[in-house]
């Protein structure tokens, strides 16, 4: 792999990151992931100007490219969508996030 011929040695394992929103209330849970998860995308969105073509024309910016694509589904569907890749819910259910997904890694 590229990392190990320039690096000499293995690649880490990968990092995860995202957001977290864990309660004891699963409606709760729900509605402040929306509001603090949601509401960081929906500024994301805004502050990156997803919706335009200006990423498509920049070498090494695919993945925000990628996010303009994304801004073709309604802001409430691109907003379930993000919030469907970060953790949130009761306490059980963020730790079935989290174990899935470094599963998946």
């Amino acid at each position: 792999n590229i990392y190990q011929k320039v690096n000499g040695t293995e690649a880490p394992k990968p990092i995860i990151a995202g957001w977290t929103f864990c309660d004891a209330d699963e409606q709760r849970a729900r509605e402040m992931a929306v509001r603090w998860i949601g509401g960081y995308w929906e500024s994301a969105t805004r502050h990156y100007e997803f919706g335009s073509e200006h990423f498509s024309k920049t070498k090494g910016y695919e993945f925000y490219a990628a996010m303009s694509e994304a801004q073709r589904l309604s802001v409430g569907q691109a907003t379930e969508a993000y919030l469907d890749l970060q953790v949130w819910g009761t306490p059980a259910m963020c730790l079935d996030r989290i174990v899935k997904t470094c599963d998946r890694m």
